[in-house]
């Protein structure tokens, strides 16, 4: 199963009473567990602590891709940390 697979799975089934905005906007490292743990590899990250976004959000991370509820095709984070 891919990131696309498991993302889009997850919002039927276990998420369904949420929108991926709403899910974005508090449950975001849950759900991105939920993705790690159904696909059995990649990981939870929190892009603040990456330096790749200033406000807390978390998202599952496969081979440098991002993905969230909102993002089931993954995305690269424009903003970097200043250094």
């Amino acid at each position: 199963m891919n990131p696309e697979e498991a993302i889009r799975t997850l919002l039927r089934t276990k998420w369904k009473d949420m929108t991926p905005k709403q899910i974005c906007s508090g449950s975001c490292d849950n759900f991105a567990q939920d993705i790690a743990d159904m696909i059995g590899h990649g990981e939870m990250v929190w892009l603040e602590d990456e330096g790749l976004l200033p406000e807390a959000h978390a998202a599952y991370r496969l081979d440098n891709q991002y993905y969230d509820a909102m993002n089931p095709n993954g995305f690269i984070p424009l903003h970097q940390e200043e250094s």
